[in-house]
């Protein structure tokens, strides 16, 4: 009979960030949102959950987001950034081309799957 692996297991259970977030993304997403791109598309463009979203780059932690050592970078920061510099001067300095591009291109997908239901 063959018996479970208890080391694969183990590795399996723990978990390690998907991906680490720049605090320039945070305030790229923030500007999408204040620009009114939907927190689903910026979720699925930036490859990050919604709670990510929402909690780190709009609204601030919460006690039902887990924090993870090196999230000094607030939501709190990230909006007073974006209110110091002003949208327009924000959105030149920290949104890349290739992410309006990806915006737009999940925008287009989102739309073809509403016209198509």
């Amino acid at each position: 009979m063959t018996v479970l692996d208890r080391n694969l297991v183990a590795r399996t259970k723990r978990r390690k960030s998907r991906n680490a977030i720049e605090p320039r993304q945070l305030i790229a997403m923030n500007l999408f949102w204040r620009n009114g791109v939907r927190v689903p598309i910026i979720a699925r463009v930036f490859h990050v959950s919604k709670n990510t979203i929402y909690y780190k780059a709009l609204t601030g932690s919460a006690d039902s987001y887990p924090n993870s050592p090196g999230d000094e970078h607030s939501a709190r920061e990230t909006n007073a950034i974006i209110d110091s510099l002003g949208k327009d001067e924000a959105w030149t300095k920290y949104v890349k081309e290739e992410e309006i591009k990806a915006i737009n291109e999940e925008m287009a997908r989102e739309l073809e799957r509403r016209e198509a239901e």
